[in-house]
């Protein structure tokens, strides 16, 4: 009686490798970005150990997580004027989805309140917002009336004009069969026209997120006693450059957050969004 011995195999060991392989291959993108990360990060941090950039003109990254181990855990200051942002900032991107969605839908629906609004959201769109911080501090002063106000004027035109040509795509083709069989207007809108709005008007949303942070932290700059845009302010004029960049680095991640959040949620609705006229 003859016994087969078994024999070993290289199975396993060249498996490692080629999971290795594909896991990197899967995960490519992500690698690539933090190692383009990681190599800017330490370029900066030579740069400036080296004496090539004076810290008075650009803090090291070492310096700014000192500077926010400082801020964050010890004092907790930024903590309070980050609340202070965010709070003018939620409270007018929400006045302008209340306001800006419905003038959108109504503009859309339409003609004559669109005739009679077309002009001045176009004209009040054209004049750059900051020109006009001054005059409105003017009006409602310094404090977070006039922030949550800039906050609504900069976040409501991308909503408006976006609802406005979502309600104009609507399909005329379905409205139609619709009132062929006797549907009521209210019922078209609910079925037909807000369904197929909703993309355009996360894309408004998304524009408004951005446009609302720009808005927030320039009422901030420009005339504040408390919020990021102030503690910036303070950091340029004291040459805080550790405290300036930390500053500018939480309001560039908050909206990069929210500009994702939004895209994803956009991108999720896409099917809605009615395929264009052959």
């Amino acid at each position: 009686m003859t016994t087969t011995e078994a024999k070993p195999t290289a199975t396993g060991s060249a498996n490692k490798p080629s999971s290795l392989r594909k896991w990197v291959s899967s995960h490519e993108r992500l690698l690539l970005g933090i190692l383009g990360i990681v190599a800017v990060l330490a370029f900066w941090e030579m740069v400036v150990q080296l004496g090539w950039l004076r810290s008075s003109q650009m803090s090291s990254p070492s310096g700014i997580a000192r500077k926010a181990r400082l801020e964050f855990v010890t004092s907790g200051r930024i903590i309070e004027y980050l609340w202070v942002t965010m709070r003018a900032y939620l409270i007018g991107l929400g006045l302008a989805t209340v306001v800006g969605i419905p003038v959108g839908f109504f503009g859309g629906w339409s003609k004559r309140f669109a005739w009679v609004l077309e002009p001045w959201l176009a004209a009040l769109n054209s004049v750059p917002k900051v020109a006009v911080v001054p005059l409105i501090i003017l009006w409602l002063g310094i404090g977070q009336t006039s922030k949550v106000f800039i906050v609504f004027l900069f976040a409501v035109f991308p909503y408006a004009f976006n609802t406005m040509v979502g309600v104009r795509q609507s399909e005329a083709a379905f409205m139609d069969v619709a009132r062929s069989y006797g549907a009521s207007e209210s019922m078209i809108i609910r079925t037909i026209v807000l369904p197929g709005s909703v993309p355009y008007i996360l894309t408004g949303a998304r524009l408004a997120t951005g446009r609302a942070l720009i808005g927030v932290v320039v009422s901030e700059l420009i005339a504040s006693n408390s919020g990021l845009g102030f503690l910036i302010s303070i950091a340029g004029g004291t040459f805080d450059t550790a405290l300036l960049m930390l500053c500018v680095l939480i309001v560039g991640a908050f909206g990069l957050i929210m500009s994702l959040l939004m895209t994803r949620v956009e991108r999720s609705f896409d099917k809605w969004r009615p395929e264009p006229a052959q």
